[in-house]
C-alpha cells in the first residue's frame, strides 16, 4: 500500500533540453548600407526626394517554416519533439532518435544556405581610367548595391518663414549624388544558370553656379549641374553593356556582369528543395523620369509595374491538387516538395516550374543618336531603360510669403533633366514601350527691378516623344525619333 502510493508519488522523467543552433537560411541577410538606387535617375532630389534602400530581404526559411518542415519530417517517422525557437536557438526536448532526427534536417538546412549563393564578378571600365572589379556572392533572388556614390552638399534653396511684422530666410543644404554604382540580383533557373538584372547609374557634377536674387531678403543660392546616365538591362547568366559617346566625364563605359550559381540541394531528406526565385522576385519597379514642372506634367509615376508574374504558394497550389494529403510547403522564393508520398510531386513541380521559366527569351538593344551609342541585353517581362543627359537646377519661378505688416520673396527652384529618356518591355518578337527627348537652355535672367520681387530665370524648354515598337525580324534600325533642327535623329534595333 506504502510502496504503491510512492511510486505514484513519484516526479516523471522527462528528456532533457536539447540546445541547437538554428541554421543560416532563418536569418534575413545583412543590411548593405550601400548606396540607395535611383528609381527615377533623379541626382538633383529635393530633401524629401531622397532615394530609400529597399526592405530587408526576408529570410529564406523564416523560424515557422522550419519548424513546420521538422514537425512533418517527425511526423512521417512516428517520433515526437518538442521545440522551441529562441534567440538564434532551437530547444529541442526528445528521445535520442527524436533529437538526431532534428540535427539532421538543421544540418541540410544549413547546407541549403550554401546552395542557394551565387557568385558574381563585376568589371567596369570608365573611359581611359584603370579598371574597376568587383567579386562577392549574394542569395538567389536578393537585390544587393556595388559601387561608390559621393554627396556633395550645396546651398539649395531659401526656406523664407514670416511671423506677424517681421520674416527669415534659412538656407537649405541640398545634395548631388554623383558616381558609378551598380545595383544586381541575381536569380537561379531550374534548368541551369540564373536570370541577371543590374541598373549601372554614372554621374558626374559638371557645374555648380551661383545664383544671386538681388534682394536683401534673400541670400545666394547654388545650382548645380549633373551628366547623368543609367541603363537597366536584363540577361541570362551575363549582362554586357556597351556605352559610347556619354555626357559624363569618361565619354565611354563597358560593364561585364557574370554571375555562377553554386550547385543546387536536391533534397532535405523528406524534402526536395526547389527553388523558384526567378519567377517570384519583385524588382522595385522604375519611376519615370521627372523632366521638370515648367511646361510639362511633372507627376512621378511607375513607368512599368514588374508584377509577380507567379507566387510561391500559387505554384505549390498547381501541383498538391493532384497528390496526397501532405502539402508542398513554401518560403517567398523556395518550394519543400515532399518526396515520400504515393505519386510523384517531385517530378511534377520541376517540370512546371521549367516550362513557367522557358516563356523569358533573351534579347539585345541597341540605341543610337550621333554620336551616342548604346547596347545592352534584355529579357522579356523585365523592364528596360536608358537615360542619358544633363539634370540642373533653375530659380525658374518667383513669389511671396504674407504676414499681416510684412512680406518676403520667395524664389522656386526647381530641377530641370535634359535629354533621351528610353523605357520599354521585351515581349515575344517586339520591344515595345515610350521614348522622349527633353531640350532646354535659360533664355535670360530677369532682374528684381523687373519681376518686383525677385531674379528669376526665364527658361525655354522643347520636348518631343513616341511609342515604340521593334520587331526582332526588322532587317534595319528603326527611327524613333526623326532628324529635328539642331537635334540628330534616334535609331534602334532589337535583336534575339
Amino acid at each position: 500500500m506504502h510502496l504503491a502510493l510512492l511510486l505514484s508519488c513519484a516526479p516523471l522523467v522527462q528528456d532533457p533540453w536539447t540546445p541547437l543552433p538554428l541554421p543560416s537560411v532563418c536569418r534575413p541577410s545583412a543590411l548593405i548600407e550601400g548606396p540607395a538606387e535611383l528609381l527615377g535617375a533623379d541626382h538633383l532630389p529635393f530633401p524629401e526626394d531622397l532615394p530609400r534602400r529597399a526592405d530587408q530581404a526576408q529570410s529564406p526559411v523564416p523560424v515557422t517554416l522550419a519548424l513546420r518542415l521538422i514537425d512533418e519530417a517527425l511526423r512521417a517517422k512516428n517520433l515526437e519533439a518538442r521545440l522551441e525557437a529562441t534567440d538564434g536557438r532551437l530547444l529541442v526536448q526528445g528521445d535520442d532518435a527524436a533529437v538526431a532526427q532534428v540535427r539532421a534536417i538543421l544540418g541540410e538546412l544549413e547546407a541549403l544556405e550554401t546552395a542557394l549563393r551565387m557568385d558574381w564578378t563585376a568589371s567596369l571600365v570608365l573611359g581611359d581610367e584603370p579598371t574597376r572589379t568587383w567579386s562577392g556572392s549574394a542569395r538567389s533572388g536578393e537585390r544587393f548595391p556595388v559601387g561608390m556614390r559621393t554627396s556633395t552638399g550645396y546651398l539649395g534653396n531659401q526656406d523664407v518663414n514670416v511671423a506677424s511684422d517681421s520674416g527669415v530666410a534659412e538656407p537649405e543644404m541640398h545634395h548631388a549624388l554623383t558616381g558609378a554604382t551598380l545595383h544586381v540580383s541575381a536569380s537561379r533557373l531550374q534548368a541551369g544558370g540564373a536570370v541577371l538584372e543590374v541598373t549601372l547609374d554614372l554621374a558626374d557634377l559638371v557645374a555648380l553656379e551661383r545664383f544671386d536674387p538681388g534682394t536683401p531678403d534673400l541670400g545666394q543660392l547654388q545650382l548645380p549641374a549633373v551628366a547623368t546616365c543609367q541603363v537597366r538591362a536584363c540577361g541570362l547568366d551575363q549582362v554586357t553593356i556597351d556605352l559610347a559617346g556619354l555626357p559624363v566625364t569618361a565619354g565611354q563605359a563597358r560593364l561585364e556582369l557574370t554571375v555562377t550559381p553554386r550547385p543546387a540541394v536536391r533534397s532535405t531528406g523528406f524534402w526536395q528543395v526547389v527553388d523558384v526565385s526567378a519567377l517570384t522576385r519583385r524588382a522595385r519597379a522604375p519611376l519615370a523620369v521627372d523632366s521638370g514642372r515648367h511646361g510639362f506634367d511633372g507627376r512621378r509615376e511607375l513607368v512599368a509595374e514588374e508584377a509577380t508574374r507567379f507566387t510561391t504558394g500559387g505554384i505549390a497550389s498547381l501541383v498538391d491538387g493532384a497528390f496526397s494529403d501532405t502539402p508542398t510547403l513554401w518560403s517567398e522564393h523556395i518550394l519543400f516538395v515532399p518526396t515520400d508520398v504515393d505519386g510523384d510531386p517531385v517530378a511534377a513541380t520541376l517540370q512546371l516550374v521549367s516550362a513557367l521559366e522557358a516563356g523569358s527569351q533573351a534579347g539585345r538593344l541597341h540605341v543610337q543618336q550621333g554620336a551616342l551609342m548604346a547596347s545592352f541585353p534584355v529579357l522579356d517581362g523585365h523592364p528596360a531603360r536608358i537615360v542619358v543627359g544633363r539634370e540642373q537646377r533653375h530659380a525658374s519661378e518667383v513669389g511671396s510669403q504674407l504676414a499681416p505688416s510684412t512680406w518676403m520673396p520667395i524664389v522656386e527652384v526647381e530641377r530641370v533633366f535634359n535629354g533621351l529618356v528610353l523605357d520599354g518591355v521585351a515581349t515575344g518578337p517586339a520591344f515595345r514601350g515610350s521614348i522622349r527627348e527633353t531640350t532646354g537652355m535659360v533664355v535670360e535672367r530677369v532682374e528684381e527691378s523687373v519681376s518686383g520681387l525677385a531674379a528669376v530665370e526665364r527658361l525655354q524648354r522643347t520636348q518631343r516623344g513616341s511609342s515604340v515598337e521593334l520587331l526582332d525580324s526588322a532587317p534595319e534600325a528603326g527611327v524613333l525619333l526623326p532628324q529635328a533642327p539642331s537635334r540628330p535623329a534616334v535609331l534602334a534595333r532589337f535583336q534575339r
